[in-house]
């Protein structure tokens, strides 16, 4: 659920989401409603880079969607396909995603495969609702000392 978003944050976050070069987002849009076409499918890549895998990458798939009144039509498959593709253009070794059991099929068809078990930790309060980081904040975080030598350190580009 999107929520209630004021128009002028959505395009600030929106601006942040196309700048970084780790996040594809795909929107199927319905264009006979020009000039006020509507979005009715979209969904996310996000490429993490890791160390393991010789410093590969894993892409996540996220927020896949399709407006109820549009299902059907092949529009989610489609996407995923889209996702799919731009993952392997980027060089991604896996995709990975967490969907509710009733989607299994879904993305079965699709060519993925269960695989372990999904884990979430939501937070109550939400801290930052802005639309970028506070570097500031987190170059300002120190080391914590875990004792016998051991130091644990948050490593953030500024």
């Amino acid at each position: 659920e999107v929520g209630s978003v004021p128009r002028e944050f959505f395009q600030e976050r929106l601006q942040l989401l196309l700048a970084s070069p780790f996040q594809t987002m795909v929107v199927v849009e319905d264009v006979d409603l020009r000039p006020k076409s509507r979005v009715i499918a979209c969904g996310t890549l996000q490429v993490e880079p890791k160390f393991i895998h010789e410093c590969g990458f894993c892409g996540h798939l996220e927020d896949v969607v399709v407006d109820w009144s549009m299902r059907g039509k092949k529009l989610g498959k489609r996407m995923v396909s889209k996702l799919l593709d731009r993952a392997r253009e980027q060089g991604c070794y896996k995709v990975i995603l967490d969907c509710k059991e009733h989607n299994i099929g879904f993305y079965t068809s699709c060519g993925f495969k269960v695989k372990d078990a999904q884990m979430s930790c939501y937070f109550s309060e939400v801290v930052c609702k802005s639309t970028s980081w506070d570097t500031a904040a987190a170059r300002a975080q120190a080391d914590i000392s875990l004792g016998d030598s051991l130091v644990m350190t948050s490593l953030r580009a500024d």
